[in-house]
């Protein structure tokens, strides 16, 4: 009988919050953000919002993002924006 459980061990958590392979997916994944023409960083990070949390960032949020992906926009600061979201609580358990 195989069997799935529903809570990650510590070293399976581990590994998808710190993991090469996830590490490798926002790289990919800023490079493609970064090659689609956003008029502007405050759109991009509203696409990814939509995307992810399925809504718009507030104002506060916006103002700190903007921040962190910088104008224009750089891979660096997508990849860590994709790393904010894919952390951030209402995330992990929308479902």
């Amino acid at each position: 009988v195989s069997r799935r459980e529903s809570v990650a061990t510590l070293l399976q958590a581990l590994e998808l919050t710190n993991g090469k392979t996830l590490d490798r997916i926002i790289t990919w994944n800023s490079k493609q953000l970064l090659a689609q023409e956003h008029k502007s960083s405050a759109r991009l990070i509203k696409a990814v919002y939509n995307r992810g949390l399925s809504r718009e960032p507030s104002e506060a949020e916006l103002d700190t993002l903007k921040a962190l992906v910088g104008t224009p926009a750089s891979a660096q600061g997508i990849e860590d924006l994709l790393w904010t979201i894919l952390m951030h609580p209402e995330f992990q358990l929308n479902y």
